[in-house]
Formats: structure tokens, sequence, C-alpha cells
């Protein structure tokens, strides 16, 4: 295993972070021929013409259309002597769901089963109605308990081989050594003036039909190690013309439909990459539209009840129907203040009040 130390396995894998790649042997580096070799390589492409003083952009090319690898410069010259293997434990696709400014990108997480296991692959399908199906790690509430079970379960996934490319570029060796300088170091070959980082980019061909709902692009998947070993070949065999066309290892490129592959929608914080790392990243989770459909209608309910409570107010019968409620006299406390004895003095017999001084005579 080439640059071994410099990998590190990593659950939210973006562009620029290392990929386990099966190679073969390059007599150029006094690797024996005919053999195999795995190699730690930097996920995408950095062309071995490219200046040693440009800064790489690994976001550029990390994905190659197989349709068109002959017609990329960057590409086609890879094609002889230059393929490999990213072996991954799954991949990510992302699809809209919801509507207008409510709508939001749901990742999904694909891989493949066993295919001894035909029971339990066909319990993690998951068709375009998104109907519920019963995963092997079960949805909690407690996330914790989800990437706990699902990280057990991942012990049965099988590896995922993808067709890819890979280049060699030398660049020009930092001058001063940072806090990574250890971890960097290990992805080069390192001389005096300059360094050499091998960089590769992941085959794409169009997705099958039955992920087509989800997205319209796929990893080329190789399906036995016979289409690796195929892959990997190099020579003239690939290259010729006529007769030798349909040999070509764009032929081994195409949809891959069978029934281990499998499915599940996963935390929308995958969205970040790079930000959230671990099993969470994979675990299932509930699809975000059906997470947030329970506030919403709640929301819609009670604006639709404060409606009906303001209308109802607003209308003649209730503006006639608010006298205040019945008081009983008896009980009601001026009832009870009236009964008080009284503390002022009776009025004189033969005082006048003012309202006789207005009486006629």
């Amino acid at each position: 295993w080439v640059h071994r130390e410099a990998y590190v396995p990593r659950y939210n894998a973006q562009p620029g972070a290392a990929l386990p790649c099966v190679r073969a042997s390059d007599p150029t580096r006094g690797e024996p021929p005919d053999e195999r070799r795995v190699e730690s390589m930097t996920w995408g492409l950095v062309p071995s013409f490219t200046g040693p003083g440009e800064k790489p952009d690994h976001f550029r090319m990390f994905n190659a259309r197989g349709e068109t690898l002959r017609e990329k410069p960057a590409f086609g010259r890879l094609l002889r002597r230059r393929r490999c293997v990213a072996l991954i434990d799954g991949f990510y696709e992302w699809r809209l769901e919801g509507a207008g400014r409510a709508g939001a990108k749901q990742p999904y997480y694909l891989y493949l089963r066993p295919s001894r296991d035909e029971n339990e692959s066909a319990s993690c399908e998951r068709t375009h109605d998104a109907r519920e199906v019963s995963e092997t790690a079960v949805i909690a509430d407690a996330e914790t308990n989800v990437s706990r079970r699902w990280d057990d379960a991942t012990e049965s996934v099988s590896p995922i081989r993808v067709a890819a490319l890979y280049d060699v570029w030398r660049r020009k060796r930092a001058p001063e050594k940072d806090a990574d300088a250890d971890a960097r170091d290990a992805l080069f070959d390192t001389d005096t003036d300059t360094e050499t980082m091998t960089t590769c980019v992941l085959v794409t061909v169009d997705a099958s039909e039955r992920i087509a709902w989800l997205h319209d692009r796929m990893p080329a998947v190789l399906r036995s190690d016979e289409e690796m070993k195929a892959w990997l070949a190099g020579g003239a065999e690939f290259d010729g013309d006529g007769d030798s066309s349909d040999r070509r290892p764009e032929t081994l490129l195409r949809p891959y439909a069978a029934e281990d592959l499998a499915w599940h929608p996963v935390t929308s914080d995958v969205n970040a990459a790079g930000k959230l790392e671990g099993p969470r990243c994979c675990a299932p989770a509930r699809r975000a539209a059906e997470r947030d459909a329970g506030s919403v209608a709640g929301l819609f309910a009670k604006a639709a009840a404060f409606e009906e409570k303001k209308k109802n107010e607003s209308s003649p019968e209730k503006r006639l129907d608010r006298s205040p409620p019945f008081i009983d006299a008896a009980s009601s406390p001026s009832s009870a203040f009236r009964k008080r004895p009284r503390t002022t003095p009776p009025r004189p017999a033969n005082q006048r009040s003012v309202a006789d001084m207005f009486k006629k005579k």
C-alpha cells in the first residue's frame, strides 16, 4: 500500500481527501510489472501538465463523464496507462424535495448490500413513492443510538469499486513546514526542490432506472473482479480500431442496476461537506420534508383557527351578545354593602329637602 499512512477513513469525504485506489504497478517507479498496488490518492485530478507553481483546485475535476473521456485532453491521455479503481463504502446523492421556498436538497446515502443477503437487501429498497421500509438500523429519536447501530450494520456493506483515472503532478516543495507537514508529506514523493502528488478523478455514467428519480448521474461501478482486472489492464488491446473497439475500457462503463444497490435518506447536515464527520453522516434519518410537515401543518392550523375566531367575534350576532353576565343581587358584593347598618343620622322631620323646595303647592 503506497502512502498508506496518508489514508484516513472518512464518512463525509470531499475533493481533496485521500481515497484508497487500486492501480497496476508502474515500472517507472521501480515496481515489478504485472502487479497491483493500492495507493492513497487525492480525490480531484491535477493534470501532470499543471505548472509546478500553480495552486491546485481539487473541485475542478473530481468527476469525469464516461461518455466523453476520449474527447477531453485531460482524461483521454490517461485511458491507456493511468486507470485505477477507487474503493468506497457508499456515496451521497441529493434530490430537491418540497415546493417553493420550503424546498430543500435532501441527501440520500447509496451503498451495496452483500448479494447473499437478498432478503435484507430487499428490505432496504426505497421506491420513488418514498414508501417507508424497515432498515437494519432502527430509526430512533436519539441520533446517537441510530449512528451507533448503523455503524455496526456497515460491517456487512460491500465495498463499491468505482472506475477512475489518475495522474502524477510535480510541484514546488513548500519552503516552510507547517503543522500538517507530516500528513502532507505522506502523500508526496519528495526531493530537494519538488514533490510529486498522485490525484484521481472518478468516472460517472447515466443513472440506472432504479435511481433515476433521485439523480441523473451515478459512479461507474465495476461489477466483478474480472471487470476490475479488465479496467486496470493497459496496452493496445483497448486502443485499437475496428473489431477491437468493443473491447475498449468504455464498454465497462454502464449504469449499475443490480438489486443489491440500496439507499436511505440521511441528515441534511452532510450538505456542508467536511463539517459533519462520523457514523451519523450515513445513518438512516427522517426526510426533512417529513420532519417539517408536522410543524408546517400546525402553523397553518393555528392560523386558520385564529381567522375563524376573529370572524366570529366580528359577526353582528356576537356583538349583540356582549351583555355582562347576570349577577345575583343576593350574593353580589354590592348587595352585601347595601345590607350594612346605616351610620348617618336620619334627617329631622322639619328639615326640607331640595326636592321639597321645588314642589308645587
